[in-house]
């Protein structure tokens, strides 16, 4: 008889118990499956059909009405004071009684006069007192710095950043995308934190903003030299974007032009309030005398200078009556036919900020730019450019703030820098990096001015009396809030300055939440 194999004896009996296990499980389960089975039959739990009740509420309203109130009134008086010291933050705090008599204050004045709407636009230079720094040319970007030197010297719009940060609402950059407007606020405060002449502190960098050039117009390219007017008429439009996009709810905005005035956007966000001209072309009908208008919102007002010498021609030429006849007749809506008229263009708003573009660019065949002096004052009156109906408005006196030169044969090529009227009411050239002292008649006789900037003349709406950055006693009451940027009628706040409390000086802006990224 042979000797069995260890190893076949071994196998056979592995087999044997992994056979038995693998039954064993298998009536198990079966036995489950038509134990479930069963129940099934007995149970109707798993045919019901579950029907879910939408939520409609939002977790965050019941937040919002609690500490809304609390928040505009902390964020205005906190940036209104240094932010050296913990101890003048906690000052600025506001009691349980002062929000109470803010919400009063709020709800007593949503009936205010429409007149009131922009009393929280500092027209004069009160928040600052000192002259800003230059700008990093980060190659062929001068058009860049040029164009940021007038919006940085611009007093309403330096001020409502300073006392209304965009970038800590800002929904943009919540969804962590690039925003242009918290990009401007960081230069223009850069700007004011700096001081050129200091030897420990450097001219501002816009890199971000040249980095994403392409933000603002598909049509800029990342080191080439741009038209300065066309960069700020979309650096603002990306900027008021902006603001509608972090207003709450978010808007849509309106129109830019049309038939209907009260339905364009002219009003809009405070930006348009600032900037925004309306224009209108009127075109009345020889025959039956039918009137048609047409408006237009723009942030410049171009004028052309071709055979003119001073301002005032080209302005007057804007406004003169035009003859429409033989191939350009114009079709009577009213007539239903194609007749005479006279057409003529007004300024039918004028903003608070008048940024006139001075055509010195001519295109076709034989593209070239004029270069001939064009003379400009310091003080201008727009009453004479206005729509019959608002001709006897009392605020059309500007003065002069800021002039945009070019300097070149063409709009991609030569240079361009900025003079600018700082808060300490001196002129200085912003030539990139540098900044030279200069007097007012340089200022007034640039043959290359290609953009002058007018501020409409207000009575100061704070006096005061600066000794080492202190200020008397003084009051501002009523005045309304633009939240987000976004304009609102109905809202007022009731908002002090009290006595004894620090004007912004150069070092105290505060930017430590917009770092500064490099290149």
């Amino acid at each position: 008889m042979p000797k069995p194999d260890l190893g076949d004896v071994c196998g056979r009996f592995l087999s044997s118990r992994l056979l038995k296990h693998t039954e064993s499980s298998f009536c198990k389960k079966s036995l489950n499956n038509e134990n479930i089975a069963n129940n099934h039959k007995r149970h109707t739990i798993l045919t019901q059909k579950l029907l879910f009740k939408p939520y409609k509420k939002n977790p965050l309203d019941q937040l919002r009405k609690r500490y809304s109130n609390l928040v505009v009134l902390i964020t205005n008086d906190i940036v209104l004071t240094s932010f050296e010291n913990k101890e003048s933050v906690n000052k600025c705090l506001p009691s349980n009684n002062t929000i109470a008599s803010t919400t009063t204050t709020n709800s007593n004045s949503k009936n205010t006069n429409k007149n009131d709407k922009n009393s929280s636009l500092m027209m004069n230079w009160e928040l600052l007192k000192d002259r800003g720094s230059g700008l990093v040319n980060l190659g062929n970007t001068c058009f860049i710095n040029a164009s940021l030197q007038c919006l940085a010297n611009t007093p309403p719009l330096v001020q409502w950043l300073l006392s209304n940060s965009h970038h800590q609402h800002c929904r943009i950059k919540l969804e962590k995308q690039f925003c242009l407007f918290c990009e401007a606020e960081r230069i223009v405060k850069l700007i004011h934190s700096k001081t050129s002449y200091s030897s420990s502190t450097g001219p501002a960098n816009p890199n971000n903003l040249v980095r994403r050039i392409k933000d603002i117009s598909k049509t800029f390219r990342f080191g080439r030299q741009e038209d300065a007017s066309e960069f700020l008429i979309c650096l603002i439009d990306k900027i008021i974007e902006a603001c509608l996009r972090s207003s709450q709810p978010p808007e849509r905005l309106r129109p830019s032009s049309g038939t209907s005035y009260e339905q364009l956007c002219h009003s809009q966000t405070f930006l348009h309030d600032l900037f925004g001209i309306v224009l209108r072309s009127r075109v009345i009908c020889s025959r039956c005398r039918h009137t048609s208008d047409t408006f237009e919102v723009q942030y410049t007002w171009i004028v052309g200078v071709r055979n003119h010498s001073d301002l005032r021609q080209s302005l007057q030429q804007f406004v003169c009556r035009e003859t429409l006849s033989g191939e350009n007749l114009y079709r009577c809506t009213k007539c239903k036919q194609l007749v005479p008229a006279v057409k003529r263009y007004t300024l039918h708003k004028a903003s608070k900020i008048l940024l006139i573009n001075l055509k010195r660019f001519e295109f076709g065949k034989n593209s070239h730019k004029l270069s001939h002096l064009v003379r400009y004052p310091e003080y201008l009156n727009v009453k004479s450019y206005m729509s019959e109906e608002n001709a006897n408005d009392p605020s059309l006196n500007y003065r002069l703030y800021a002039v945009l030169v070019h300097v070149g044969l063409s709009m991609h090529s030569g240079h361009y820098y900025s003079y600018v009227r700082s808060p300490n009411n001196r002129w200085y050239k912003a030539d990139d990096t540098t900044m030279t002292q200069c007097d007012l008649n340089q200022v007034l006789t640039q043959y290359g001015a290609y953009i002058l900037c007018y501020i409409k003349e207000t009575e100061p709406s704070l006096t005061t009396s600066l000794t080492n950055g202190i200020t008397t006693a003084t009051t501002i009451t009523s005045k309304n809030v633009y939240p987000n940027g976004k304009l609102n009628n109905n809202e007022k706040q009731f908002n002090t300055i009290t006595a004894h409390s620090k004007l912004f000086t150069p070092r105290q802006i505060h930017v430590q939440n917009l770092p500064r990224q490099s290149m």
